[in-house]
């Protein structure tokens, strides 16, 4: 079963290996408006859920799909995914999503199982907290004839554990950093508010690179 713990108030269906769908849950019809009837001996990919990713890009193919992915490699999702459902009136509904795949006794991959809960509250905090964390990305890049800087970041989650600050020290010297937090979601993007905190205490030690790391590395440890 998927790496979590199921509530009774989580959608559950399952496929065969054609991401046919073989059960649909009671949750899984109040979260979505698809009945039982509606969905069972459909592919889930036929016009039901039609699942994208936060970005608005589909996931119902091949290489994207979660569950069929889990189906072929043969593992579950370690952490809860975000995606977009369409319900049966046509409105996308946030969930998280976590599979794995159905084995038979001889241990062969024969189908996979999705659960999912509607995520509306969380979704809001989220892009709260997306919001405040994008203010400590923002940065003056400095303006330089000589070299150009720029930057593109585009996180897993709707919030993510990177960080990255760039300064001008002198005439001829830019310091920067570039931070990659272990993990995703919520814990991680608390890291890197931490992490723009002890940038501003100690990018004046940016011309001795080895003493800024220490510093970090020390308050980071604690």
């Amino acid at each position: 079963s998927p790496k979590r713990r199921v509530r009774l108030g989580d959608g559950v269906y399952v496929c065969d290996r054609d991401r046919r769908i073989v059960y649909w849950s009671k949750s899984a019809e109040r979260i979505t408006g698809w009945t039982s009837e509606d969905v069972v001996g459909r592919r889930c990919l036929d016009d039901v859920l039609c699942h994208v990713d936060k970005d608005n890009h589909k996931l119902c193919g091949e290489e994207f799909c979660p569950l069929h992915r889990s189906m072929i490699t043969g593992t579950a999702s370690t952490v809860p995914l975000i995606v977009f459902a369409q319900g049966k009136d046509g409105t996308r509904i946030p969930m998280q999503v976590a599979v794995s795949p159905i084995r038979d006794q001889a241990g062969e991959v024969i189908g996979g199982v999705e659960t999912f809960r509607e995520m509306s509250v969380v979704l809001a905090d989220l892009k709260r907290a997306e919001r405040i964390q994008a203010l400590s990305l923002e940065h003056d890049l400095p303006e330089d004839a000589r070299v150009r800087f720029s930057t593109f970041y585009t996180p897993h989650d709707i919030v993510g554990g990177d960080f990255y600050a760039i300064r001008q020290l002198d005439a001829d010297q830019y310091g920067f950093v570039l931070a990659d937090v272990m993990g995703h979601g919520v814990a991680a993007a608390l890291h890197t508010m931490h992490l723009s905190s002890l940038w501003e205490r100690d990018c004046h030690l940016l011309t001795h690179p080895a003493e800024f790391a220490a510093a970090i590395n020390n308050a980071l440890a604690k």
